[in-house]
């Protein structure tokens, strides 16, 4: 098979091809066209084969769901019960535009959406009366394509056909938005990624979570993992620091023993950050250690005080000892100890994040 290039404008283009290539995708076919941010590859949604095709040509996990491309908002309501208030308001300010959101489908499987701002592409979708998947127009793991020579250059013969308008817009993918889980959560950053952080996260949800104690190798980072195995798949974002840390330092091989021995956690690759503004900033809330950490914090970041918490004080555990010792330089029973305490606080804040 020889792959047809068509040239065209991508703001005046001519109506024949986006029949030509309307006609193609209900055959069962591929199509490459330009989108604002990057190229993509269309094909029927509901045709099996077509589908098969396309992450056969894109050497794709099928584990990985194609994003589907709308040209009316209303289309994901076709897959939908119904979009919360989140969902809402990012489609409302970004659609048409770079912006892909995940969301939960009526099965219990997420799935992505777009709805492109490129008038050609609007017209494609809508032309083929076709539910139509668009991954981006490259063998996974490649560069993106930003122009038709790209596309034909990995799939030449591959597919029916490539609409060139040039190279696109934005030269940058869409940003990736998971909505489908208690917390979203930003998967990719692409084109105009700062306006939809702010859209996203400006009802002020906790989602960022920073873990603060001395040197950040050995409290902190148990508390980082163990908050991270239940709490990072439901959208929370989870870092830790130390008031005193060195960059880039290894954790304790004593943390480490114990996390592989009680938590099943391999920490390996975890490595030291000092506590910053800049962290700090990005924090929702702050749980340190002991008071030691919180009087720093007091002392030195003002702004993060309010949202700064003891890890057992917001863990609301009922005893009379709300810190939590530093294990550094002591016997392993002390990491042992350390770790239980953190492990009975951690269940706590896990379930209480999740009500919220």
């Amino acid at each position: 098979m020889h792959t047809k290039i068509i040239k065209t404008s991508a703001h005046n283009f001519d109506p024949e091809v986006i029949k030509e290539a309307a006609g193609i995708l209900k055959k069962g076919g591929i199509v490459g066209f330009p989108t604002e941010t990057v190229y993509g590859l269309a094909a029927d949604y509901n045709n099996k084969a077509a589908v098969d095709r396309l992450y056969e040509i894109k050497k794709r996990p099928k584990d990985k769901p194609f994003t589907i491309h709308i040209a009316h908002k209303e289309k994901i309501l076709e897959f939908v019960d119904g979009l919360d208030e989140t969902a809402k308001r990012l489609i409302d300010r970004f659609w048409p535009g770079p912006l892909t959101i995940i969301v939960k489908t009526r099965n219990g499987e997420p799935l992505g959406f777009r709805m492109p701002s490129n008038k050609l592409a609007l017209k494609l979708i809508e032309e083929s009366r076709l539910t139509i998947v668009a991954p981006s127009a490259n063998i996974s793991g490649h560069p993106d394509s930003v122009d038709a020579f790209s596309v034909v250059r990995d799939f030449e013969g591959l597919i029916d056909m490539v609409i060139d308008t040039g190279r696109t817009e934005t030269e940058t993918s869409s940003t990736v938005v998971d909505i489908s889980s208690l917390r979203p959560r930003i998967l990719r950053e692409g084109f105009i990624a700062e306006q939809i952080k702010t859209a996203l996260f400006e009802d002020k949800k906790i989602t960022n979570i920073l873990i603060v104690c001395a040197g950040n190798s050995c409290r902190s980072p148990m508390a980082e993992a163990l908050l991270k195995r239940d709490l990072e798949k439901e959208g929370f974002n989870i870092k830790s620091a130390g008031i005193i840390a060195v960059n880039d330092l290894p954790g304790s091989a004593d943390m480490a023993d114990v996390m592989k021995k009680y938590a099943g956690i391999n920490m390996s690759g975890f490595s030291t950050h000092k506590l910053t503004k800049e962290l700090a900033d990005w924090a929702n809330i702050i749980l340190v250690m002991d008071e030691t950490q919180k009087d720093f914090i007091s002392d030195t970041m003002p702004q993060a005080k309010a949202k700064t918490y003891l890890f057992k004080e917001y863990a609301s555990l009922k005893t009379s000892n709300m810190n939590i010792q530093d294990p550094m330089g002591k016997p392993f029973f002390a990491y042992e100890q350390a770790y239980k305490q953190i492990e009975e606080a951690a269940d706590k804040i896990t379930e209480k994040l999740k009500k919220e």
